[in-house]
């Protein structure tokens, strides 16, 4: 999920669609989880880890402080 989220947000420039994807991502990722009979939390866990990690990469400052008021 992680992965995937990334290419998404890699090629993505408009702000309020990168805010969506990050409100979005750790709902889809706990709903594959539990449709897998996996752990739902561990799965939002590991997807926030993974993005965390290589969210500077993926986008720009203004990006970045937007998803920072949001949060």
């Amino acid at each position: 999920m992680a992965g995937v989220v990334a290419l998404i947000r890699a090629r993505t420039t408009d702000p309020v669609l990168e805010t969506v994807i990050a409100l979005v991502t750790p709902y889809a990722a706990y709903v594959l989880a539990e449709g897998a009979h996996t752990s739902g939390v561990t799965a939002v866990v590991v997807a926030g880890v993974v993005l965390g990690r290589s969210g500077y990469r993926l986008t720009d400052a203004r990006i970045r402080l937007q998803l920072q008021a949001v949060y």
